[in-house]
């Protein structure tokens, strides 16, 4: 073989081995675009009824205007469920976490989680009782804030309501003790009977399913002859009205004994209608609250921080008394596609990077103003 020969194969060799190198890398370079994708994990179901599949319909067309994915997973409501949950998701590239707490002692793991990986975490729902836990979570560089409710003036309201209209003797049901939320609106219950003159004969804590709760209703019925209400203060459960009033109405007890509610529950209006529930007093809507906090989380993780300080916001609850009302609200959000905010709006207001005046204090305004029957 000639030396223009053998130089020439050399040439076409070394070419070749280029272009193979280059396909080679750009597949590597696209496998990493493909594993870098932002991820915020939310422990909760994103279906079973119409205000998590709102909920979660809501934050996943927020992220994906930033490119950002959600991750939804239906875990147990207790520290150690959410705790583990968040660990698989950080070890699978999660940079944030939304989530409302099964309790305070849970936090200072989680603060000292998200630091190692630099990964950013809001609270939804919860404000911090302790005060040793609340500057610990403070002082992590990687806590946003959170978006909770004046949850012991919630239970107050519902203690004066119950006052109102007369009653004298509340049976309770209500999450774990330890639940931050759960524990305030007890407090605000039992400040409201004190001062009205109401006695808290008998609760129920901790229910994991209907049957939970139906159980808990029958025997609050079978105790107490003279019982007024059944006070549902917090639940986990998804069906959760629905046991209490089929208790109460297989008792033959629908005319003496009625349900007081925090939150907006399915089958709500039906309820109204039978005369069997009184009031739910809750969010606007309930995963409106968790929409904030992903509003903070996106615009951290786009790149475009709404404030370099811990924003906290303040949803305000408001009731529903009769079943127009309730007939009205669930015309909206009984719709699995309702939207809080149109993904236009979303864009103009709700993004840092198309509103550089977007702070904490606007944040606030919008949340103050947004009205849940009206179209944005």
């Amino acid at each position: 073989m000639s030396k223009k020969i053998l130089l020439f194969a050399l040439v076409l060799c070394v070419a070749a081995g280029m272009v193979f190198a280059g396909g080679g890398s750009q597949n590597q370079n696209q496998g990493q675009g493909k594993a870098g994708k932002l991820i915020i994990a939310y422990p909760q179901a994103d279906s079973g009824n119409a205000r998590y599949t709102i909920m979660a319909n809501t934050v996943k067309r927020l992220g994906a205007l930033e490119g950002i994915q959600f991750v939804f997973e239906d875990t147990d409501y207790s520290p150690e469920a959410q705790v583990k949950f968040f660990e698989n998701q950080i070890a699978a590239g999660a940079k944030g976490l939304l989530f409302w707490p099964a309790a305070d002692s849970m936090l200072p793991t989680i603060a000292k989680l998200c630091e190692d990986n630099g990964v950013y975490w809001c609270i939804s729902f919860r404000s911090i009782s302790d005060p040793a836990i609340e500057k610990i979570v403070y002082s992590s560089p990687h806590y946003l804030g959170r978006v909770n409710e004046d949850e012991e003036q919630t239970g107050y309201m519902v203690g004066k309501e119950a006052a109102d209209l007369g009653y004298k003797t509340l049976a309770v049901i209500a999450n774990a003790r330890g639940d931050n939320a759960s524990d305030l609106r007890y407090t605000g219950l039992n400040r409201a009977c004190q001062q009205f003159g109401m006695k808290i004969v008998a609760e129920m804590r901790d229910p994991k399913q209907p049957a939970d709760i139906t159980s808990a209703t029958e025997s609050f019925l079978t105790a107490h002859s003279d019982l007024d209400a059944v006070c549902m203060l917090a639940s986990v459960v998804a069906d959760t009205l629905n046991p209490i009033a089929k208790a109460i109405m297989d008792a033959g007890r629908q005319n003496s004994v009625k349900i007081l509610s925090v939150d907006f529950w399915d089958g709500m209006t039906d309820l109204f209608q039978s005369g069997v529930l009184k009031l739910c007093v809750g969010h606007p809507h309930i995963g409106y609250d968790p929409y904030i906090s992903a509003v903070k989380l996106v615009n951290q993780l786009s790149g475009h921080p709404i404030s370099t300080d811990k924003i906290d916001n303040k949803l305000t609850m408001f009731p529903i008394r009769t079943y127009e009302d309730s007939k009205k609200y669930e015309a909206k959000y009984l719709q699995p596609d309702a939207l809080y905010y149109s993904d236009g709006w979303v864009k103009q207001n709700l993004l840092k990077e198309n509103n550089p005046a977007l702070d904490g204090k606007m944040l606030q305004k919008y949340m103050d103003e947004w009205d849940p029957l009206k179209d944005y």
